[in-house]
């Protein structure tokens, strides 16, 4: 059974909500970003807001796995929004991305901060 949620908010944001980071609910994440965002008109921003604050972050090696999977086109913008609660998580995500190949305009939030990472995810 998935406990994550994932949907497209009114103001087109991606949102990821994390409840466990089993490998079912990275699957699932993985294939419903990518229902949705294979059918982008050329040019477009993804906005994505992946809220880690109920749960730990995903493993390095298994969310490397996963986002090696992406077939990511080049005329697609991504702004991503992290709100965590482990320190370590921006380091670790960062590595991630370099070893991946994604390339991303990212930023970490606290979970305090929620209104500010949407803000930013709304900017430009």
């Amino acid at each position: 059974m998935i406990e994550s949620t994932f949907e497209i908010l009114d103001n087109g944001i991606y949102k990821a909500y994390w409840k466990s980071i089993q490998p079912a609910e990275l699957e699932a994440y993985a294939k419903w970003f990518m229902s949705n965002y294979e059918g982008l008109p050329p040019n477009s921003t993804v906005r994505v807001l992946h809220d880690y604050r109920e749960t730990d972050t995903p493993a390095f090696s298994r969310l490397r796995e996963v986002m090696s999977s992406y077939k990511l086109r080049n005329d697609v913008t991504l702004r991503i929004a992290h709100i965590y609660s482990d320190f370590l998580y921006p380091l670790i995500m960062q590595n991630v991305t370099l070893v991946a190949g994604v390339s991303a305009n990212r930023k970490f939030f606290k979970p305090s901060e929620e209104t500010s990472a949407i803000q930013w995810l709304l900017e430009s």
